[in-house]
């Protein structure tokens, strides 16, 4: 199952969360708003036959509403990513990991190069593949796959403001630094200060030289692996999104 599967998915299923709350049953039918073509695969989401798709309205109205896909998706990944953090020790055994199969971010693949030529790094996905140990589909499911690694590359495919997808906090759940290319406004939504924003360096030669400053000093590594993942600030974020994606369906379901 691709990510616009899983992600259709998930819309269909707040549809049904919200359509029953506040009309007390479960819809016969199911409306999902995309941001592409539907094809024919998506015709039995969630076991529903019975699915209508309409192109995204752009209109900034009640109409519409921004929130970042990784709280779409997983509602549940800020809850756990809240908790302590308290790494005694290092005792990760390998460099970096690198899982991507979509070659249309030219950036992200020129970052793999150019820190490879320090070190090997492991790569899943049918872009650089070099190792066979993980199914690349599992590894994208499995965050636990990273805690043997200091380091993750999670670019996004896109940069926009608010598109902050899974790539960021699957790595956080496998308690690895993450190095991170994406969402302008990351720091909304999760503290930069716990991971290696590409924002905050400017260049790959500047990154590459944190990289390699963590990796030869065990006690700033684990300083900055145990720095929070989330803020004060970060929570207060994500809970108005949710309170505005909830209110999204309310202005849909309510009253109608």
């Amino acid at each position: 199952m691709d990510n616009k599967v899983i992600f259709a998915n998930a819309i269909c299923k707040l549809n049904i969360k919200f359509f029953n709350k506040y009309y007390g049953y479960i819809p016969k039918f199911l409306l999902a708003i995309t941001l592409w073509k539907p094809y024919k695969k998506y015709k039995k989401l969630l076991d529903r036959e019975n699915i209508f798709f309409l192109s995204t309205n752009k209109t900034k109205t009640k109409n519409t509403v921004v929130t970042p896909y990784f709280i779409q998706l997983y509602p549940n990944y800020y809850k756990t990513l809240k908790g302590p953090k308290n790494h005694s020790k290092d005792s990760k055994k390998k460099f970096c990991a690198f899982i991507v199969s979509n070659p249309s971010n030219l950036e992200r693949l020129d970052f793999f190069k150019k820190l490879s030529s320090y070190k090997k790094i492991d790569s899943y996905g049918k872009i650089f593949k070099n190792s066979n140990i993980y199914d690349s589909k599992r590894c994208i499911s499995n965050p636990e796959i990273y805690k043997n690694y200091k380091f993750v590359i999670c670019f996004e495919n896109s940069y926009a403001e608010d598109y902050v997808t899974e790539k960021l906090p699957n790595v956080m759940l496998g308690n690895s630094i993450p190095i991170y290319k994406g969402a302008p406004n990351i720091s909304e939504y999760f503290n930069t200060e716990s991971f290696i924003n590409f924002d905050d360096y400017g260049s790959f030669e500047k990154i590459i030289e944190k990289i390699i400053e963590l990796d030869n000093d065990d006690k700033k590594y684990l300083k900055m692996l145990n720095r929070p993942w989330l803020t004060e600030e970060n929570i207060k974020n994500i809970g108005k999104k949710e309170l505005e994606l909830e209110n999204f369906f309310k202005n849909i379901f309510k009253d109608q």
